[in-house]
């Protein structure tokens, strides 16, 4: 599937992409002080996004006052993603099917596994990483960030009727996970830059809407297919994981994919079923949504000061609302 990198645009700022630089090198000392972590991190597929997305988001919020000393920033920067690496690490290992059901075994699903160490020793480099910027409004932040991905990790969306509950299930989980991640990285910025607390504020709910809207766009692409990886179509589906368009299209009469979430899926049926949640308008109705998330991470920009680095932010939504439109 698509991730945040994928969604990103590309930002052309010698300065941004120098700082990145340097996260990047922060990350790779941590990581490969320990060869076997190391091994096992590089054989993850998109466990370690090139470009950093999160810490793009940290080091741009940081630079909101026109501070351009990004010293402070950089640990922030490496601890968001050293977060997400370990969430994406622990997420490889949860079948969201058995936990939706409520079959997870601990004795044959964990015992022995060495991704999970490595997920925990890469939790435990954030945390070292933490410390290096002794903040206690900044350690509050990525505390409450690690505590919200537990618990979202924990409690999968379960239900595709009724909508209502549906959606409030779905909104809990997106909120504690990837839309947890992005807003702390954006927050963790504008704490590092000594921004007031509204600032803080606005931030964290612009990363919170922008996140939940890739995510949104993740699905709504995972659906739609993308003709150039035509195997990689209803992933989640194969996984037995509901995610928005299968909600929409089951709130619009669509059953077949729903009912088909208990068994595996070869990809022709999956394929099948697929076109079944594009034709109940359970993609077109993703995409509306993700715009909305983009629309409300856009107002919180309002409240921030007229800088550059606002004006990336910016840039940042009207970009993937581009591509929101072209997959509508």
């Amino acid at each position: 599937m698509h991730d945040m990198q994928q969604l990103l645009p590309m930002i052309e700022d010698p300065m941004l992409l120098a700082d990145v630089a340097r996260v990047r090198a922060i990350i790779d000392d941590r990581i490969k002080a320990r060869p076997p972590v190391a091994q096992i991190v590089a054989q993850m597929p998109g466990a370690r996004d090139a470009a950093l997305p999160y810490a793009q988001l940290t080091l741009l919020a940081a630079r909101l006052s026109g501070e351009t000393d990004q010293s402070r920033a950089l640990h922030a920067a490496a601890t968001i993603e050293l977060i997400a690496t370990a969430m994406h690490i622990h997420s490889s290992l949860v079948d969201q099917a058995a936990r939706r059901r409520h079959t997870v075994s601990p004795h044959t699903e964990w015992q022995g596994s060495a991704e999970l160490m490595t997920g925990d020793y890469v939790l435990t480099l954030a945390a070292t990483e933490m410390a290096l910027s002794p903040d206690p409004q900044l350690i509050a932040a990525f505390a409450r960030c690690v505590r919200q991905i537990s618990e979202g990790r924990l409690a999968p969306v379960i239900s595709v009727r009724p909508l209502e509950t549906a959606l409030r299930e779905y909104h809990a989980h997106t909120s504690a996970t990837v839309g947890a991640i992005a807003a702390t990285a954006c927050a963790a910025g504008a704490i590092c830059a000594g921004q007031q607390p509204v600032i803080v504020a606005a931030l964290a709910e612009y990363g919170l809407q922008l996140g939940t809207a890739v995510q949104m766009l993740n699905e709504a692409l995972d659906y739609a297919g993308d003709p150039q990886q035509p195997a990689q179509r209803a992933v989640a589906l194969r996984a037995g994981i509901i995610t928005l368009p299968l909600i929409y299209a089951a709130a619009a009469g669509a059953s077949a994919p729903a009912a088909a979430l208990d068994t595996r899926l070869d990809p022709p049926r999956a394929h099948t079923l697929a076109d079944a949640v594009v034709a109940a308008g359970g993609v077109a109705e993703t995409i509306r949504a993700a715009a909305a998330a983009l629309d409300r991470a856009q107002r919180e920009l309002q409240q921030l000061p007229a800088t550059p680095a606002r004006d990336t932010l910016a840039l940042i939504v009207h970009d993937i609302g581009s591509r929101t439109r072209k997959a509508d």
